[in-house]
């Protein structure tokens, strides 16, 4: 053969158990990731682009849709995501009109609140009840509103229509039987009201804590007021300005604008030591803000697989949520295996390698170990050089040098359709 000719014995030997090294390793790495998929932790890009620096960090991070967890944060997207949740876990489990009565009223909660009573007291009727509590004689019930909880003082209120009192002991003592039973279902119909549903736990969560979101501003002036979220104040005509409270939210976003200024400014290793700390705190913030939310949802969705039937749940759990990361994860493992199997064979191996080579460099730009760069953490240190850059520098030496005619598939197909090595 002319190649051999031209090219020892070893160096056909080595150059393509080289090929066979790299092509194992691709695959190895490849069904790896693919057999974590059916494990409770899933193999996944995610957190490597998240964490993505260089010149090219911006790019990689959006990658994720949303690196931040910014979107957690966000009432109306987290609420419109649950609605996205609700039909599909509808249609996938073929829930019946029960079960879906059953799944709103988790997500939103009854129309009203409902408490047993076999009647009034005489000394209680219907036209003293106040306007938040109704009772229902056909159906035998006591009936408050579901828009807002009860609050304590209406509670009292209700309560002081009878002369009921509870002893040191929590036992009940005076008035009628009959009054004793409405003093109890008064009570239990305010612990009902105060349950909310999920949503309503959602918005008081992401709206309704100050601490968390900062307060509303109330302008009682003529003058417009302008909000300026980037440095927390409203501006007024007159160039005054009105203090928000700083809540937690825009304190973690103030937190990633100021990560992401310093980060292009950083030249000295102190700088970038100081912003690893900042970062390890942005990341203890963003779990700190995020985790309650996705707790919420899991907890719904757990609440929501008990309204299932055996049979239902035999349909198997639902994938409903499509991630923008998704699509990166199954592209990376595909190609790691179908690269992989191609460099073992010498099947096409030109374009093989040429592709392998372009997959390695595009983990090398998401963490290049440039000056100024900060380093990925791990035991391996590298400057401009890493392992990455290397494999893909060998990946183009053998797409340029024929081993896949010395030994592979690509000789047997040059043979078979009579093509000289060359």
């Amino acid at each position: 053969m002319r190649d051999l000719r031209r090219v020892s014995v070893l160096a056909v030997l080595f150059l393509v158990l080289l090929r066979i090294s790299i092509g194992w390793q691709f695959l190895y790495e490849g069904l790896w990731k693919y057999n974590t998929l059916s494990t409770p932790r899933p193999w996944s890009a995610e957190g490597y682009l998240r964490n993505a620096q260089g010149p090219m960090r911006g790019h990689f991070r959006k990658m994720t849709g949303d690196p931040d967890d910014l979107n957690w944060l966000d009432y109306d997207h987290v609420s419109g995501r649950w609605d996205v949740w609700r039909e599909e876990f509808v249609e996938h489990y073929g829930l019946d009109e029960g079960q879906r009565k059953a799944l709103d009223r988790l997500l939103d909660g009854p129309s009203e609140h409902v408490q047993r009573l076999d009647a009034l007291p005489e000394s209680v009727p219907p036209d003293k009840l106040p306007r938040l509590v109704s009772y229902d004689a056909e159906r035998k019930r006591l009936v408050a509103k579901a828009d807002r909880p009860l609050l304590p003082s209406d509670i009292e209120n209700l309560l002081a229509l009878v002369n009921v009192t509870r002893n040191a002991e929590g036992e009940l003592t005076g008035g009628t039987e009959q009054e004793r039973k409405f003093y109890e279902a008064i009570e239990k119909l305010g612990i009902r009201s105060e349950r909310l549903s999920d949503r309503q736990r959602l918005k008081a969560l992401l709206l309704g804590d100050p601490d968390r979101l900062g307060a509303t501003a109330v302008q009682d002036q003529k003058d417009p007021l302008k909000y300026r979220p980037e440095i927390g104040t409203i501006l007024t005509d007159d160039a005054s300005t009105v203090l928000l409270k700083y809540g937690e939210i825009q304190r973690y976003r103030d937190m990633l604008a100021e990560y992401e200024a310093q980060l292009l400014q950083a030249k000295t290793d102190y700088q970038r030591e100081h912003l690893q700390k900042l970062w390890q705190v942005i990341q203890q913030k963003r779990v700190e803000l995020v985790q309650p939310a996705i707790g919420l949802e899991r907890q719904l969705q757990a609440d929501a697989r008990k309204l299932l039937t055996p049979e239902q749940l035999s349909a198997g759990q639902l994938d409903w949520e499509e991630k923008p990361v998704d699509r990166i994860n199954t592209m990376t493992i595909g190609a790691l295996i179908v690269l992989g199997g191609l460099l073992i064979v010498g099947l096409f191996t030109p374009l093989a390698s040429l592709a392998g080579a372009g997959m390695l460099m595009m983990f090398y730009l998401a963490m290049p170990p440039l000056p100024g760069v900060p380093q990925p953490p791990g035991p391996d240190h590298s400057l401009i050089v890493n392992k990455n850059v290397i494999e893909a520098v060998a990946l183009l030496a053998i797409a340029f040098t024929p081993t896949g005619r010395w030994f592979g598939i690509d000789g047997l197909c040059a043979r078979l359709f009579g093509r000289k090595n060359g």
